[in-house]
């Protein structure tokens, strides 16, 4: 059940990060299949409209007010920390 309980509320702290980072997901509700570029391959390119209904599904049920297991200034440290960690894995590549 704490599963449970953990995946939602990552779920819940969608739109708080949306928000903080102004991430542009007007795409998810907009979009053409037909103006996409074919790239993907963790996913079969014609169900990538049931993929996006799925998430506007989520990003709507993140939007209802919630309490927070996590907390939001963590998860915001461990995204900082992962992107910096990233890109100095792409650094070391290039």
């Amino acid at each position: 059940m704490k599963v449970l309980y953990i995946y939602n509320d990552y779920t819940n702290l969608n739109i708080e990060l949306i928000k903080k980072y102004d991430i542009d997901i007007e795409f998810l509700y907009n979009y053409n299949l037909n103006n996409l570029p074919n790239i993907i391959d963790e996913i079969s390119y014609n169900k990538l409209d049931i993929l996006f209904n799925q998430v506007n599904k989520i990003i709507e049920v993140s939007k209802l007010e919630k309490q927070f297991i996590f907390n939001l200034e963590n998860v915001e440290n461990f995204i900082e920390l992962c992107t910096s960690l990233i890109l100095s894995e792409i650094i070391n590549l290039v």
